[in-house]
């Protein structure tokens, strides 16, 4: 449970950045708005972090508040890089003294776990 604790905060750190990374806008500030496409703007963050047993690769969009964002996290053992088979993974997104949480008591398929968080 230790070791899943350290590889959590890792995630936390991933989603810590990825609304960092969705506050990131376009600043050039003389581009012309009609002329400035933004439909391939928010491509999809990853994030790979590993702890001394285990790896986890994660992919999501950048948040926006009030839109739910769809998160895939795939699980894996480091002592025979097998998938992580079962277990209940909590996912949190803080910022400052509010945050949501969700958790998933299984996963999608041995070692994949898929979250959705709406920012509000």
């Amino acid at each position: 449970m230790i070791l899943l604790r350290k590889l959590f905060a890792k995630i936390y750190l991933f989603l810590v950045f990825a609304v960092f990374a969705t506050g990131i806008g376009c600043s050039n500030k003389a581009q012309n708005d009609a002329a400035h496409d933004h439909s391939n703007a928010f491509e999809p963050v990853q994030y790979t972090a590993y702890s001394d047993h285990f790896e986890v690769f994660a992919e999501a969009s950048p948040f926006i508040l009030g839109k739910p964002t769809p998160i895939l996290a795939h699980f894996t053992q480091l002592r025979d890089f097998a998938p992580l088979q079962g277990g209940k993974v909590v996912v949190s997104l803080v910022i400052g003294s509010s945050g949501i949480r969700q958790t998933c008591e299984a996963p999608l398929r041995k070692g994949i776990y898929q979250f959705s968080l709406n920012p509000v």
